[in-house]
């Protein structure tokens, strides 16, 4: 090959023994060699310090780092990393676990003598709905000491870690159990989480979940038998390279939605939308089927006091198209937080189990609106 052509200053020529492509050539390839060579070498150590049980990796143990936190993948990380293997308070075969004041199969609840006359609310929910703080200051217990407790009682079927879904599942398991008696249905709502919750087959355990028809129905797949190690062996982690994720989830160096794309990853938004529209159109139905006095109470974590995202407007807009009521906890916690000067971190637990959750503060202003939807007063929708 002809070396690269040069002169001197003083016009005379001379060649070059290599081409400055061919040095270029050599320098990429060199290159691309060391490259490789460290994203192996990053791949095996990251593997290491995530499978090995080492403390000092303990940090890297986030399935955040590696998933998006609305997918399968982030929970069953999550128990590979953790070597979770906590059974459920109590299991249930359709909707994987139930709270422990609940019989499974029966769906009897401890609470039910205090009906006795009154007209049961029912609720259902995730843990916003079942309360985290003491019982007495709970739905039930604000319930009980307020100027309906002559009239009302309140049964809390909510669960902790339920979606939407689930909370329609133990509706349809629970209502024979009160039709008689004129209950009106409560469905809350955590709408940071719940919509998202709708499309998992597993959380803390293995979980039921619907399978969208083309007919626009509904098929229920119910959980894998045989708890977390059952499900794992069924559904293992499926990640090709733990160092790619953790460049676009963790280090977030890589374009994640370009990135996604060449995971074959699309965007989940329509077919969670879609998926939990059918949801509420089939809950809505059976609801009036049975001549039932309904509302869903929206409930918010301490971020979106203030923010607001597609799961709100999409969950308003739904609400609304099927007339559907409803109340928030939004418009009560703002008006409470303007009123008094109070901060948003004043309504919400800041340490322990109920991290995030209402406090007793957060409790009683929220139980206005709780109130509020008793009485036939609503934010949005209609009876």
């Amino acid at each position: 090959m002809a070396g690269a052509r040069y002169w001197w200053h003083d016009g005379s020529e001379v060649s070059a023994p290599y081409s400055v492509p061919v040095r270029l050539k050599k320098i990429l390839t060199r290159l691309a060699l060391v490259t490789i060579a460290a994203a192996v070498l990053f791949e095996i150590t990251l593997r290491v310090l995530l499978f090995s049980g080492a403390s000092w990796g303990h940090k890297l143990r986030d399935p955040g780092l590696f998933a998006d936190r609305w997918s399968d993948e982030r929970w069953t990380l999550h128990h590979t990393f953790h070597a979770t293997r906590r059974n459920p308070p109590v299991f249930d075969a359709t909707l994987g676990w139930l709270h422990p004041m609940v019989e499974p199969e029966t769906y009897a609840h401890e609470d039910e003598p205090t009906i006795a006359g009154h007209r049961p609310v029912l609720l259902y929910g995730d843990s916003f709905s079942a309360c985290l703080t003491e019982y007495r200051d709970c739905w039930q217990g604000l319930l009980a000491r307020s100027d309906l407790a002559s009239s009302h009682a309140l049964i809390n079927y909510g669960t902790g870690g339920y979606g939407l879904d689930q909370a329609y599942l133990l509706f349809q398991q629970s209502i024979e159990r009160f039709a008689h008696l004129d209950p009106i249905v409560v469905i809350g709502v955590l709408v940071d989480d719940d919509l998202d919750r709708s499309s998992l087959r597993l959380r803390d355990w293995p979980r039921p979940y619907f399978r969208p028809l083309a007919d626009s129905g509904l098929e229920l797949v119910e959980p894998v038998r045989g708890g977390v190690e059952a499900h794992l062996a069924a559904h293992p982690p499926r990640i090709a390279s733990y160092a790619f994720r953790y460049l676009i989830y963790g280090a977030r160096v890589l374009p994640r939605k370009e990135c996604e794309r060449l995971l074959g990853r699309g965007d989940h938004i329509p077919d969670t939308k879609d998926l939990n529209r059918r949801i509420l159109e089939a809950l809505a139905e059976e609801l009036r089927a049975r001549g039932l006095d309904h509302f869903f109470v929206l409930f918010h974590g301490e971020r979106y006091i203030d923010e607001t995202d597609w799961r709100e407007q999409f969950l308003a807009g739904e609400l609304e198209r099927m007339r559907i009521p409803y109340v928030s906890s939004r418009l009560a916690l703002r008006a409470d937080r303007d009123r008094t000067g109070a901060h948003n971190g004043d309504y919400y637990i800041q340490e322990g189990l109920g991290l995030g959750h209402y406090n007793v503060r957060g409790n009683d202003v929220v139980f206005r609106v709780f109130l509020e939807g008793l009485r036939g007063q609503f934010a949005g929708g209609a009876r």
